[in-house]
């Protein structure tokens, strides 16, 4: 089949490699503006497109001049207008890296980290008006392990999107087009940014204080909180096997080692973090 990619960064350009080995052809790569260094190796039958408005007029001209089969969107955050999905033949297909309808909208590996989820879903559907309403093609999962951050949960979602691309592809190929989501169990999440960052350890058990500082590390801005008038960012943090309790929200030291900040319910020590202006 012949399909145009939109797609952004490392999920995209793997996506993309798998995509070269096989009968598939990618027609073009999509790329929001000063992105298509991340495609460089990537085979394509044209140009890759570094587009700023990817649904204006003379944009929408240029991919139907193309004739796909199929758009795949991989790590591309801009929505594709209803005229823009009306261009492939067969239809346009989109990575989402949460199960689905349980987790659908913005950030899903991080609200799967920070609402405790054993096993962290992938989706791959078929794209409709909605925000990720569509059929679903095929899902796979995996674990979260106690000591994962949202750094390990992208690697692993990227090391398993291509493959299931692939699969989806041969499913659409033979014509295949998904089962519909059971609207009864749909739920929205919304795309976070760094002012939903803050922590409050007076609310927090340690466990749950942890998983939001493993949601928010690098290549995020971290979780952050207040001492007096400066902005502490927490980018690593673990539960020991002391057990310390007290005022939440104190910090303590114990014999020379922490910070340790007491929760809701016991401490965690902080093993990395940032004082802003300092």
């Amino acid at each position: 089949m012949k399909i145009v990619v939109f797609a952004n960064g490392i999920r995209g350009n793997l996506v993309c490699r798998r995509i070269n080995h096989t009968d598939h052809k990618i027609l073009s790569i999509v790329t929001p503006k000063a992105n298509s260094h991340f495609f460089s190796n990537i085979k394509t039958e044209s140009e890759i497109i570094e587009a700023k408005d990817i649904n204006n007029d003379e944009f929408i001209l240029r991919l139907e001049k193309l004739n796909p089969d199929i758009f795949l969107v991989a790590g591309f955050s801009i929505i594709l207008s209803s005229k823009l999905l009306s261009i492939p033949k067969i239809a346009s297909l989109n990575l989402h890296a949460g199960k689905l309808p349980k987790y659908r909208g913005g950030s899903p590996l991080n609200w799967q980290l920070i609402n405790g989820e054993i096993k962290a879903g992938l989706s791959l559907i078929i794209l409709d008006k909605g925000i990720d309403t569509g059929n679903i093609l095929v899902q796979d999962e995996f674990t979260i392990l106690d000591n994962d951050d949202i750094k390990d949960l992208h690697s692993k979602a990227n090391s398993l999107f291509p493959e299931l691309t692939l699969k989806a592809l041969n499913k659409i190929k033979k014509g295949y087009r998904g089962v519909p989501q059971d609207e009864s169990k749909a739920l929205y999440w919304h795309q976070r940014n760094d002012n939903d960052g803050e922590i409050n350890f007076k609310t927090l058990k340690a466990i749950e204080a942890n998983r939001f500082i493993r949601a928010l590390t690098h290549p995020y801005p971290g979780a952050w909180a207040y001492l007096g008038n400066k902005k502490i960012r927490f980018f690593r943090a673990s539960i020991t096997k002391e057990r310390i309790k007290g005022v939440p929200g104190r910090i303590v030291f114990i014999q020379g080692k922490g910070p340790y900040i007491i929760c809701l319910y016991y401490a965690i020590l902080i093993e990395e973090y940032s004082i802003e202006g300092d």
